[in-house]
Order: structure tokens, then C-alpha cells, then sequence
């Protein structure tokens, strides 16, 4: 089985940070609603003072004043909370989606190697990565999608549309940049990074759709980085594009690449 590295993602920091703001927030409202619930209980208990004392009157409002302060702060936060943990939810959804991808790699034979989540700066832009395979077939870069639905658009296409049936049965759409040309972006800023660095070989590149209910319709255009979906075979299609690559550096290149890639 092939070897999978993997490094800490932007996807699980950022689904981290949003977690930690959740529980932050649950924390903020539940100590805001134990207040209003003191608050309330004295006043219910105090409520007697009151009329026996007028002058207390005046306390008791303010009292009632803090609570509802209280009470609309701990729904605020609430509200807060189911925001910051639905994002986490959908950031989740993309790790799972890469690690499934991540599998498919670990599948193939001894000698391949998957590097996971690496991150190439050229130029001063940054491009993270979701799989770098390197095996005696070549280098590849594999871009993950956990997109469902139905997804339609052409290679030379600035974007892509994803089409969808909502919980309420209602379809819907909505684009998102097109998965080659990102590829297309990764393929040079990697490519260089490596010739830079006395590594002189020749890149494929591949856009792996991983959730198995996402359908593809993406134009009949030739193009040299494929577009697989999970649900289409697209997993066996996957290997068969990486173990049958033609461009084939030698060993040393492939090393000194892997090497190169190590320090990333």
C-alpha cells in the first residue's frame, strides 16, 4: 500500500476555530441565562417586599431590566452558537470528503507516496493542496471536491454551478471557481517550486468530485487534467489514471522531488 503524509489542513484549523468560537459562545449563554434565572427567582421571591416596602420598587425594576438584558444576550449567543457550529459542520464535511480521497491513494501500490494538504508559495501566492502523489508513474496533484449534487460547466469555464435540491424541495444553484483551472494553478506553482530546486519533471493533474451522490456534466473538451466523480466509478478511474501516467521521470528525479517535498 502506498504511504500517505499528511500535514494539518487550512480546512481542520479552520474548522477548529470555529468549534472553539462555539463553545466560547455556548459558554457566554449559558452564564447569561443562570443569571436571568437568580435574577427571576428573587424576584419572585421578593415580589412580597415590594408592596410592603414601595421604595424597593425601584430596585425591582432595574432588577427586571437586567434580566431581560440577560435573557436577550444568552439568545443572541445561542444564535451565535448554531452559526459557528454549522460552519464547522460544512468544513467537516470537506476534511471527510479529502480523506476519502486520501484513501484511494493509501490504496495503491508500495512505492507510491500521497502528501496531503501541502502548502507552495511562488511568486508571493499561496496555494494549499489537497494530495501530491509521487510514485514511478510521475508527480500528480489531486484536487478533492465534497460537492454534491448535480455539477455542470466547461473546462475553459471561469466557473462551475452546482445545482441542488433544498430541505424544503426547492432546487437552487450556485457557482463556485472552476476545479481545473485551480489544478492548472497548483500544477505551476508547484512545478516551479520544484525546478527551483533542482527537480525537473513533468506534473499531472486531476479533480476528484469524492461525495458519492455528486453527478458530473462538465463539457466533452479535451483537456489534460480529467475530472472524476465518486459516484461515476470514479474511484477506480482515479488509480487507472495515476498507474498507467506516461510521463515517467527517472528515480533520481522522483527522489529529489519527494525530498523537496518532505521540507514543504
Amino acid at each position: 500500500m502506498a504511504k500517505i503524509i499528511k500535514k494539518h489542513s487550512a480546512l481542520e484549523r479552520e474548522c477548529e476555530l470555529w468549534k472553539n468560537k462555539g463553545k466560547s459562545d455556548l459558554t457566554k449563554a449559558l452564564v447569561f441565562f443562570i443569571i436571568a434565572i437568580v435574577l427571576g427567582a428573587f424576584c419572585v421571591l421578593g415580589a412580597g417586599l415590594s408592596l410592603a416596602f414601595p421604595v424597593l420598587s425601584v430596585v425591582f425594576v432595574i432588577i427586571f431590566f437586567i434580566l431581560a438584558v440577560c435573557l436577550i444576550a444568552s439568545v443572541i449567543f445561542l444564535i451565535k452558537v448554531l452559526y459557528y457550529y454549522n460552519r464547522a459542520k460544512i468544513l467537516a464535511l470537506g476534511i471527510k470528503g479529502e480523506n476519502r480521497t486520501a484513501d484511494i491513494i493509501a490504496d495503491l501500490p508500495e512505492g507510491y507516496y500521497g502528501f496531503q494538504n501541502l502548502n507552495i508559495t511562488y511568486q508571493g501566492k499561496k496555494s494549499e493542496i489537497d494530495l501530491v502523489v509521487v510514485g514511478p508513474t510521475g508527480i500528480f496533484v489531486i484536487e478533492t471536491k465534497n460537492r454534491n449534487g448535480h455539477i455542470t460547466g466547461k473546462y475553459e469555464d471561469k466557473e462551475w454551478t452546482q445545482h441542488k435540491i433544498g430541505r424544503g424541495g426547492t432546487p437552487y444553484s450556485s457557482n463556485f471557481y472552476n476545479p481545473v483551472k485551480q489544478v492548472g494553478t497548483h500544477i505551476y506553482r508547484l512545478a516551479h517550486y520544484l525546478r527551483e530546486n533542482g527537480a525537473l519533471v513533468h506534473i499531472d493533474g486531476a479533480v476528484y468530485f469524492s461525495n458519492p451522490e455528486t453527478t458530473i456534466a462538465v463539457g466533452t473538451a479535451e483537456s489534460a487534467i480529467p475530472v472524476f466523480a465518486a459516484g461515476k466509478g470514479g474511484e477506480k478511474a482515479l488509480k487507472k489514471f495515476i498507474l498507467s501516467a506516461q510521463n515517467r521521470p527517472s528515480p533520481n528525479t522522483l527522489l529529489k522531488a519527494y525530498n523537496l517535498l518532505l521540507k514543504l
